[in-house]
C-alpha cells in the first residue's frame, strides 16, 4: 500500500492545481469529467463512461485516480 504522505501530497497538489487554474479548466471543459492520473497529467472526457474506458485502454490503474466533473460556466 502507498504511503499516505504521498497520496496528501498529490491530492493537495490537485487542489492547488484545480484553485488557481479553476477558471481555464471550466471555460474549456465545462460539464465535462475529468481524471487526474499523476498530479501534472489530467484526462478528460464528455461522458463519464467514455473517460472510465479510456483509462481502461490506457491501462491506468482506476483505483490510483481522482475524478471529478467540472460544472458549466453560467
Amino acid at each position: 500500500m502507498p504511503d499516505s504522505g504521498i497520496i496528501d501530497q498529490t491530492i493537495d497538489y490537485i487542489e492547488e492545481f484545480v484553485d488557481s487554474e479553476f477558471r481555464d479548466i471550466q471555460h474549456d471543459y465545462g460539464g465535462e469529467f475529468i481524471a487526474f492520473v499523476e498530479p501534472d497529467e489530467y484526462v478528460v472526457e464528455e461522458n463519464y463512461l467514455d473517460l472510465i474506458h479510456r483509462l481502461k485502454d490506457e491501462d491506468v490503474e482506476l483505483k490510483s485516480v481522482k475524478i471529478t466533473n467540472i460544472p458549466k460556466k453560467r
